[in-house]
């Protein structure tokens, strides 16, 4: 056998080496070659819009999206709130991308993003100088985040959107109350303050507390997207004062029928005031004459102290009048407002509105 070795010229033992170096080099190659085309593949854009596609909006996971898009979330609304949105853009929907043509700019690339043939982003690719690589740029939502509120409250309730306390940065204007325009000096009449919050991913959960700590109820006009909670009345005064009310009223109402007298009016009415004035030149002579009357259904509400010396209060009732067998209603829906005499100490009307 080693005669034989001995026999093989050293011209095929070169060769062997030879073609066991080329194979060696052969296989290096290729490695390097396929890692530099890899390399390559993903350096050019259409990779890289591709990869940040299916980072950003191919998958169920919205973290990525939620952290490039932190502006997306007020301070009224939490990363759920951003998920939920998302969602609702692209679930059960065919959602791709495509390149957008923008004009002769060599280093920019950018990309629309479509849920079932309508837009809802786009996102844009960089060349970079140094590198020669596409980077990721902006990414952009396009589907308005366009939820809106506005809450219309009194100025001691507290307003909650989202669990939020709103402070005054949210007030858009305060709104002053009929109430308001019949205040004596020194006495404020019910003022709202008119909250407004937009740029919303969602609608909105609004929640109002009074001064007493208890949610109230709200009055929602969807046309305007607007809440209004309920003004806080005092039952405690309805309790003190409901006999002055209903006297007051129901005298006004007799007189109107000849049945009290002004002298009777005036002992629940300020003399001096245009209530009482109009009252007074209103003609009532007239008036049929008529066998009875009577007061049914009478309710009193809506009772408000504005001071110590000033209230208001809403009374409803039924006045029948009853001639010859028959029966006359009036449906009477007054707000009356209240304001103690300095030298009685009893409460009179100085203002009456008549609903």
């Amino acid at each position: 056998m080693k005669n034989k070795l001995k026999n093989v010229p050293g011209f095929y033992f070169i060769l062997f080496a030879v073609f066991a170096v080329l194979f060696i080099a052969l296989i290096i190659s290729s490695a390097f070659l396929n890692s530099f085309l890899s390399n390559y593949e993903i350096s050019l854009p259409s990779s890289k819009a591709e990869n940040m596609f299916k980072t950003y909006f191919a998958s169920n996971d919205y973290d990525a999206l939620y952290g490039a898009l932190p502006a997306m979330v007020t301070g009224l609304e939490t990363k759920q709130h951003f998920n939920e949105y998302i969602k609702s853009l692209t679930e059960n929907k065919t959602v791709v991308y495509r390149e957008i043509a923008i004009g002769s700019v060599d280093n920019l690339k950018k990309y629309t993003v479509i849920a079932d043939n309508k837009q809802i982003a786009w996102f844009t690719l960089n060349l970079s100088p140094e590198s020669g690589k596409w980077t990721p740029g902006e990414i952009q939502l396009t589907a308005a985040a366009d939820n809106s509120a506005t809450v219309i409250a009194q100025t001691s309730d507290k307003v909650y959107v989202n669990g939020v306390l709103l402070d005054d940065g949210y007030i858009a204007e305060t709104v002053e109350t009929d109430s308001c325009r019949h205040m004596p000096d020194g006495a404020e009449g019910i003022i709202l303050k008119k909250y407004t919050v937009s740029g919303l991913l969602a609608e909105p959960s609004v929640n109002v507390t009074g001064i007493d700590g208890v949610e109230k109820k709200l009055d929602y006009n969807a046309d305007k997207k607007e809440y209004t909670a309920e003004i806080t009345y005092d039952n405690n005064l309805e309790e003190k004062y409901r006999d002055i009310v209903i006297s007051a009223a129901q005298t006004y109402s007799k007189y109107m029928t000849q049945d009290a007298s002004l002298a009777e009016v005036a002992n629940h009415f300020y003399t001096d005031t245009d209530t009482y004035k109009n009252i007074r030149t209103t003609t009532v002579h007239f008036y049929t004459a008529h066998s009875g009357y009577d007061f049914k259904n009478v309710e009193t509400s809506e009772f408000y102290g504005y001071d110590g010396n000033t209230f208001s209060a809403r009374i409803k009732y039924d006045y029948e009048v009853y001639k010859s067998g028959n029966t006359k209603t009036y449906n009477c829906n007054f707000v009356l407002y209240f304001k103690k005499s300095a030298d009685s100490g009893q409460f009179k009307v100085y203002y009456m509105a008549i609903d």
